[in-house]
């Protein structure tokens, strides 16, 4: 039985043997757009974004960062399979716990007070979303940039260009605001 705060990470330290914690450089994709999600991860170092390419196919539009603590979850997709419209990439080297649906199922089966943590997570992603569009679209430029510093402190560690795509900004245009901070 779970002897948790309704956190992801206590399910992992619950169930060690049901993870695998894995090394990954960046540059690695942990799941690619067009591909069946069927593993859940907890991000325990290191960043990884989710994005997907313009209609063009000529650039990348990134929606997300995650960090140290944050979870990515597909519980769902475990028993509908879903084909991910994003790809998860490493941008600085990660260590990262994964399971897979098997393992994740005989979680669910000892474990009847997993959907409060499930919830909680989902609680975060509508909140990374609500986020996400008032970032990319009711704020100015340097607003948008100054809220995304700090509300993430590893901000300092992501490449300019990233930021810029997140932020919906030209990569001279953020290179500009940043001078002028």
């Amino acid at each position: 039985m779970l002897n948790y705060n309704n956190d992801f990470k206590d399910i992992i330290t619950q169930y060690p043997d049901l993870w695998k914690t894995k090394q990954f450089k960046e540059g690695r994709t942990l799941l690619e757009e067009g591909n069946v999600a069927n593993k859940n991860f907890y991000v325990e170092s290191g960043i990884i974004m989710a994005y997907y390419y313009s209609e063009k196919r000529d650039k990348e539009i990134i929606t997300g960062f995650f960090s140290a603590g944050d979870s990515i979850i597909f519980h769902r997709s475990f028993t509908e399979p879903m084909i991910m419209s994003l790809t998860f990439e490493v941008i600085e080297g990660a260590s990262v716990c994964v399971i897979d649906a098997q393992n994740w199922n005989k979680i669910e089966e000892q474990e009847p007070k997993l959907h409060e943590v499930l919830h909680k997570e989902y609680d975060k992603v509508i909140r990374r979303l609500a986020e996400y569009s008032i970032i990319r679209n009711e704020r100015k430029a340097i607003e948008r940039y100054n809220l995304f510093m700090r509300s993430r402190p590893y901000a300092h560690r992501i490449k300019v260009e990233h930021i810029a795509s997140y932020l919906g900004i030209h990569k001279s245009s953020l290179s500009h605001l940043r001078s002028n901070c």
